[in-house]
């Protein structure tokens, strides 16, 4: 630690003031006279010395830690039974982590995760975030429970949704896909092929989620737009595991009435295709599947199975690119809804 070397010493090398070296260090040399052959000069120096900044001693000067927080829901171990699914959370998780840190800006900031319980009926805190440490937050996948925690953690640093809350659009900047509007792409495109009988499946672990109850709106929307009434015996919310789904498909007397499913995942939607085959029910000619996420592809399975596909590289990337256009004062924070464009994909599982 004796030998680190500080901005002094630079200073020294160079024959400038710590002032002049601090300035150009922090990036701030085009707001002094500061000329391009001195910023130069002290750019050299630091590397030829192998300075490396003080983390606590710049936080102290600028008020600013450059920690960007990254908020994750986390569910208990038993309301995620297949490992795959929980590996497909972390490749998520990975997408976004990539999206963050390979945008240019990003170079002079760290990132600190943080992971919530939304099972939890215990409301978060001040304290759950480590708020006093952190410039600013992406907070993912949110949910009605922590409306009151949101309002409350914008007040103090920049918040950027990862998600929609259609409540906090007049105070938060909110980054998403349209839920609402692709599943009543969906919902549409099943009808357009004639299905009039269309069974909603809901995860019950994700249910206090907003992207899901927007997904639900749309299927309620697309119905109403055709002209049909909505059916309660025809939204079935169940956990989201193959055992659970395998169950609910082998012994429904609701499938003799269906001839289209809507699955709010995929993994859902997947898991549904083995029971409907053993039931008898052949995919598309009997029953059109639709799932909702558009997972990279590992499964045979999923490839065939048509889908709304979320892009959770360009979301993660537009919610980084509010965030840090903000913290670098490069635009002010304006709140408000900020849609990510994507796509319905069509595959086997709805083609006639």
């Amino acid at each position: 630690m004796d030998d680190r070397t500080t901005l002094l010493d630079i200073a020294t090398q160079c024959n400038l003031s710590k002032s002049t070296v601090s300035r150009v260090l922090n990036g701030n040399a085009g707001n002094f006279r500061i000329s391009p052959a001195t910023v130069e000069k002290v750019l050299r120096t630091a590397k030829k010395l192998n300075y490396r900044p003080n983390r606590l001693a710049r936080a102290i000067t600028n008020r600013r830690t450059h920690l960007i927080g990254l908020s994750f829901p986390k569910y208990a171990a038993d309301d995620i039974v297949k490992e795959r699914e929980l590996a497909h959370n972390h490749r998520i998780m990975g997408i976004i982590f990539s999206a963050i840190t390979q945008h240019p800006l990003f170079k002079n900031y760290d990132l600190v995760f943080h992971s919530r319980c939304e099972l939890s009926e215990t409301p978060l805190t001040e304290d759950d975030m480590k708020q006093d440490l952190l410039d600013g937050i992406i907070y993912s996948t949110p949910s009605a429970k922590h409306l009151e925690f949101l309002k409350m953690v914008n007040e103090n640093i920049p918040l950027v949704l990862l998600g929609d809350m259609q409540e906090l659009h007049n105070s938060v900047i909110c980054v998403d896909i349209n839920n609402r509007k692709m599943a009543k792409k969906a919902t549409e495109h099943l009808l357009s092929i004639g299905r009039k009988n269309i069974l909603l499946l809901v995860p019950e672990a994700d249910l206090s989620a907003y992207c899901i109850q927007d997904r639900i709106d749309g299927y309620h929307d697309a119905l109403q737009a055709a002209g049909l009434k909505a059916n309660p015996d025809l939204i079935h919310i169940l956990r989201s595991d193959e055992k659970s789904v395998s169950g609910f498909i082998l012994s429904s007397s609701t499938l003799d009435q269906v001839d289209a499913i809507l699955c709010l995942t995929d993994y859902i939607a997947m898991f549904c295709m083995d029971p409907l085959q053993e039931r008898g029910l052949r995919i598309p000619e009997d029953i059109a599947l639709m799932g909702f996420d558009g997972i990279d592809l590992f499964s045979k399975k999923a490839r065939g199975l048509s889908t709304v596909k979320t892009p959770f590289h360009a979301m993660a990337h537009s919610a980084t690119e509010h965030l840090l256009a903000v913290l670098e004062n490069k635009t002010p924070y304006k709140p408000g809804f900020y849609e990510v464009p994507t796509e319905l994909l069509i595959r086997e599982s709805t083609q006639s």
